[in-house]
């Protein structure tokens, strides 16, 4: 049903069903055809891109720097594990990988075309999530998913006496992280009189998804974007604060007795979890550099004292996860990545200063969850359906400030051409 609407409806509603599929169904709901495995949220994404080739809503997207540092990663995660692995399972593996990348983003990327529509859909999203926070509030009550007729964990994991709930999601970490980094969106949202009610609702959803999986990832991403927006009024003097934070940093490896990556293990002694284990991680994936800068490498086996069935670390860091699987260069890209994100919102919110409030509000609120996400990816992997809303979200970013700056410029070109009459 929801492939069918997504392959109907207008885009603002076909990019809302593809974020239903993530929210409503479970990833135990796949078909196998020729060893590919097609969960249903990839059948729904297959119609997405299936409508946008169709439709040729692909003529409305222009490349930029963004869309090309993803390309590249998406190549470097998978072509490098294929080729030092050359078995032909690790290349239908990284297929499914690159398929999760690529269509996640770019059916964003061509259904939400400029920041008006995001903000749109953003709204519709408040709503979209109730109903998944309100069986996160069950979950609580019963101990027991609604979801579990339909693949979904029906013995919920208990964590100092409570459940941790996590809806249609593979584990409460991922559900949570998905309500806690949609919170600084809706904080800009708020800040606007004519959507404070809908801002409101979305808050709260996403404020009781976050605590109801009883996870310290989502409770740390949810401090994030609190955080980002506390430097709301120094926005002008972005360079200063970064500058300010590599200098505490550097501070801090200087005065504390273990390396500053171990501030990981301090901030776990607060919010709960396993925070010496992502530490720990961080410290081996640098000790054994030498065995995975090149192509990556498959043998984690005695980089931690405990290791998985399969016999590896448990790599429960997207960056440690990029070097390991791709070597230096996926990590490298993947860095770039997020540093063309970063760029591209400060420059369009710095064309938008003085003419749009409202526009960098917004902005400024996707800032604010790209941090969170980025602070999260030092604890986890987005290993299920979050991976929609991850991909979606940089998508988003770049079709968001692409507008914004191509306006720019287009005005700037007016404006000289009035000049030269």
């Amino acid at each position: 049903m929801l492939a069918l609407l997504v392959f109907c409806l207008p885009r603002r509603w076909a990019a809302l069903g593809v974020m239903a599929a993530a929210c409503y169904i479970t990833q135990s709901q796949q078909v196998n055809f020729l060893g590919f495995h097609f969960t249903a949220i990839r059948i729904v994404l297959l119609a997405a891109l299936i409508r946008i080739m169709v439709r040729r809503e692909f003529t409305n997207c222009q490349l930029n720097k963004i869309d090309w540092a993803l390309i590249g990663y998406t190549a470097a995660v998978t072509l490098v594990p294929s080729l030092r692995e050359r078995t032909s399972e690790e290349f239908v593996y990284r297929l499914g990988c690159a398929y999760d990348i690529l269509l996640s983003y770019w059916v964003f990327r061509a259904l939400l075309i400029d920041w008006s529509e995001a903000k749109t859909f953003l709204q519709d999203l408040a709503f979209l999530i109730v109903p998944l926070a309100l069986e996160m509030i069950l979950e609580q009550l019963t101990h027991k998913s609604l979801f579990e007729p339909f693949g979904g964990i029906g013995d919920l994991t208990i964590r100092n006496g409570r459940p941790r709930s996590q809806g249609a999601f593979r584990i409460g970490i991922t559900a949570g992280v998905f309500g806690a980094t949609l919170m600084p969106m809706f904080i800009g949202m708020y800040r606007l009189k004519s959507q404070r009610l809908t801002a409101i609702i979305g808050l709260l959803a996403a404020t009781v998804i976050t605590y109801t999986s009883n996870s310290s990832g989502p409770l740390m991403a949810y401090l994030s974007g609190v955080t980002a927006w506390l430097f709301w009024p120094l926005r002008r003097d972005m360079r200063m604060v970064r500058r300010g934070i590599v200098a505490v940093l550097i501070g801090l490896h200087l005065v504390m007795k273990v390396p500053v990556w171990f501030i990981f293990s301090k901030l776990g002694a607060l919010t709960g979890g396993d925070g010496w284990h992502r530490s720990y991680l961080i410290d081996r994936f640098i000790h054994f550099f030498p065995d995975w800068w090149l192509l990556g490498t498959q043998d984690t086996s005695d980089w931690m004292p405990t290791v998985l069935a399969e016999g590896g670390a448990d790599l429960t860091d997207l960056y440690v996860a990029a070097g390991v699987n791709g070597g230096l260069v996926c990590l490298v890209l993947l860095i770039l990545l997020l540093v063309r994100c970063f760029r591209y919102l400060g420059l369009a919110m710095n064309e938008l200063r003085g003419s749009s409030s409202e526009a960098e509000l917004f902005l400024w609120g996707m800032s604010a969850a790209l941090f969170a996400h980025v602070v999260t990816l030092f604890s986890v992997t987005y290993w299920d359906q979050m991976h929609v809303a991850w991909w979606g979200l940089l998508a988003i970013i770049s079709s968001s400030t692409s507008d914004v700056l191509k306006s720019a410029r287009a005005a700037e070109i007016g404006r000289a051409s009035c000049r030269e009459r």
